[in-house]
């Protein structure tokens, strides 16, 4: 494992990047389109209650996900501003 993970790091030595958030034009074309029959791993169409399952659970993970960012940004803010009070009270 550890020699696989070397491999790794050398045929790739760039550090992975951050991928920009979702915007709410993006989240609102998602959800727009989410329902919509897709074509699967098989090469076939997807039933309308297949696309429409699938597409009401895509939503719901994406909203929750998105609910959990908003979470972790107020928390960092709350502790980025604690850690700021603290360093100047020295």
């Amino acid at each position: 494992m550890r020699r696989t993970l070397k491999g790794l790091r050398r045929q790739n030595p760039r550090a992975p990047r951050q991928a920009s958030p979702l915007t709410e034009a993006v989240i609102a074309a998602i959800e727009a389109t989410a329902t919509k029959p897709k074509i699967g791993r098989g090469g076939h169409l997807e039933s309308e209650t297949q696309a429409r399952s699938r597409g009401h659970l895509n939503i719901a993970l994406i909203r929750v996900m998105r609910s959990f960012a908003a979470a972790r940004r107020k928390h960092s803010r709350g502790l980025t501003s604690a850690w700021s009070r603290t360093a100047a009270e020295g």
